[in-house]
């Protein structure tokens, strides 16, 4: 299988971008939607930005080996996970990701499956979240991603700035550009 986990502070744009490469490419490319245990944001809708969990429906999807790329730690009290049943076998599975869903997935997807991370960075979030250290994050971030992709488990690492993907974003021909030139 292949994946794309898309990566960056939040409020980077991981999302919108992951949901665009989708809507331009779906022959080739398969946003999978995450779980959640936060409370739905005013302009979120079940089903479109998560699936919307008690805590007692995640903790029984992740008895049953349900959530791939499950974060439990990195944002309490909310949990997130991508489910298992939504992965694509001919498609590249696009996650959004946290580090901490990066490292969980690590331990589930097998060698010679294909690997990429597209990082955002140099993040000014559209909106700000006040309990959000951004440039913290953003370097804990990129120090993780490095250390990695030394490691063995191999993976691709692409960064693009905020600036950038803001530019080439609402822009279909620069966007697959983009992705073409990168091998995304």
């Amino acid at each position: 299988m292949n994946y794309l986990f898309v990566m960056g502070a939040s409020g980077s744009g991981k999302t919108t971008i992951a949901k665009k490469l989708q809507k331009i490419k779906p022959e080739k490319y398969k946003w999978l939607t995450q779980t959640t245990t936060r409370p739905a944001r005013p302009n979120e809708k079940e089903g479109r930005e998560y699936f919307f969990l008690t805590d007692e429906q995640y903790d029984l999807m992740e008895y049953e080996g349900q959530l791939v790329a499950k974060v439990k730690y990195e944002f309490p009290p909310a949990r997130y996970g991508t489910p298992r049943k939504d992965l694509h076998i001919s498609k590249t599975n696009i996650i959004v990701a946290s580090i901490e869903g990066f490292l969980d997935a690590l331990n589930w997807i097998s060698e010679g499956n294909q690997i990429s991370v597209l990082f955002i960075k140099d993040v000014k979030p559209e909106v700000e979240r006040d309990e959000r250290n951004y440039s913290n994050e953003e370097k804990y971030n990129k120090i993780v991603l490095r250390t990695l992709s030394e490691g063995k488990q191999k993976f691709r690492l692409v960064e693009i700035t905020h600036e950038d993907l803001k530019r080439i974003r609402n822009n279909k021909s620069l966007l697959l550009e983009y992705i073409s030139e990168r091998g995304l």
